[in-house]
């Protein structure tokens, strides 16, 4: 794993390594695109922290979209604030940025990819996790995206990027089950796929039953994003046909 003092190379967005969330994954330039911050690390006597930056978006999103996610992350932080494995001492830094705890470790897609042993209990924890925050009703919804799930350096998992976070304290009981299942299954998706012999049958059986109703899910990503995503995909399409 990187060290986290690491001087960034030249150009480079986002400075440590290996820890990496979903908005700073794609590399150098990728905060330039639709509604994505920019990740910067800071090093001051108090320790690490990360910088999540909109400025340097499009002004009619860095006014508007950006807003929306950033007060749900800094809410969701917030109520979650010494729960060990989520961002801790999360505060808006201005109008357009936010700050929290540096986590070291690698995002479990990295550490998947490169073949990292996970501890034997990790995704047990990671359930536990994942249950303590719908304890204090919040709800994640992006955690199939292994980028926002950390593997830490003492082999403990955490979360990242809680900007589609919801409260659920006011959600009707119904509606509130339903968002936390899908929490629920995205950590059983991870453990299946990485550690399916560890997988205790009963949860694999329950991912199942969720998974046939999975297509009908709307909720899956930024909208407009995967619209542009199916457009380009026709468009690649039709001009591969000609």
């Amino acid at each position: 794993m990187s060290d986290p003092k690491k001087e960034p190379e030249e150009e480079a967005t986002v400075p440590f390594g290996p820890q990496r969330g979903a908005d700073s994954s794609l590399g150098e330039g990728h905060h330039r695109r639709w509604g994505n911050a920019r990740l910067l690390l800071e090093n001051d006597d108090t320790g690490s922290w990360v910088i999540k930056d909109f400025s340097v978006c499009h002004p009619a999103i860095r006014s508007t979209w950006s807003q929306l996610l950033l007060q749900r992350e800094y809410k969701a932080c917030n109520r979650l604030d010494g729960l060990e494995g989520v961002p801790r001492s999360c505060t808006r830094e201005g109008s357009f940025s936010l700050r929290y705890r540096f986590m070291p470790g690698m995002t479990l897609r990295d550490a998947h990819e490169k073949g990292t042993q996970f501890p034997a209990d990790y995704f047990m924890k990671l359930e536990e996790l994942v249950a303590a925050m719908h304890e204090r009703r919040v709800v994640h919804l992006d955690l199939r995206n292994a980028r926002n799930i950390l593997l830490q350096e003492d082999g403990q998992p955490a979360l990242l990027d809680f900007q589609t976070a919801l409260s659920s304290r006011w959600m009707l009981p119904s509606i509130r089950r339903l968002l936390e299942n899908v929490d629920r299954s995205a950590v059983y998706k991870h453990w299946s796929r990485i550690d399916p012999e560890g997988m205790p049958p009963e949860k694999a059986d329950w991912l199942q039953r969720f998974e046939r109703w999975r297509p009908w899910w709307p909720i899956e990503g930024y909208a407009l994003q995967k619209w542009k995503q199916r457009r380009q995909e026709r468009r690649e399409k039709s001009q591969g046909s000609k």
